[in-house]
């Protein structure tokens, strides 16, 4: 679990499902993409008025509470979007996943978003393959930045 090859290897079964499991390989044209909250969720708002988009997009979103993760679940997934299209995400629900803690992993299971701070990751890929995320950082770890949403009057 240490390991940050290991953590990039193993990252997020929906990356790897839309073909995002190397790091590095975002390209500049991609979507424009937000998050806010609403009651009880967190949206994900994508636009890609200015994509470079060929024949519809596919995108997954991460809602994880803060913590060291090493792999998650999507939250949420929307598939067959059109080039030129804006569409949201409604995460109702946490992304399921496991979490370092005292460097042993820690199973967290997927639970409804409820008043807090949530980190929000996101993924998409074209149908030729053109990838964007905002999951992998520079070195490769997954899950370390993210768009920070707080939900409610009292974040935890």
């Amino acid at each position: 679990m240490n390991s940050v090859v290991k953590r990039a290897a193993v990252a997020a079964a929906g990356i790897t499902a839309l073909g995002l499991s190397i790091p590095g390989t975002a390209s500049a044209a991609g979507p424009s993409v937000s998050a806010g909250a609403e009651s009880g969720a967190i949206v994900v708002d994508f636009d890609l008025s200015a994509a470079e988009v060929d024949r519809g997009v596919s995108c997954v979103t991460y809602v994880l509470e803060p913590g060291n993760i090493d792999t998650a679940e999507p939250s949420g997934r929307i598939d067959n979007q059109p080039a030129g299209s804006s569409f949201s995400v409604r995460n109702t629900s946490t992304s399921s996943g496991v979490y370092v803690k005292e460097g042993a992993p820690d199973f967290k299971a997927a639970r409804a978003v409820t008043d807090g701070t949530y980190k929000v990751f996101w993924g998409c890929q074209d149908a030729s393959g053109a990838r964007w995320e905002n999951i992998y950082a520079a070195d490769g770890r997954p899950f370390t930045g993210g768009i920070t949403v707080t939900v409610g009057d009292n974040p935890s």
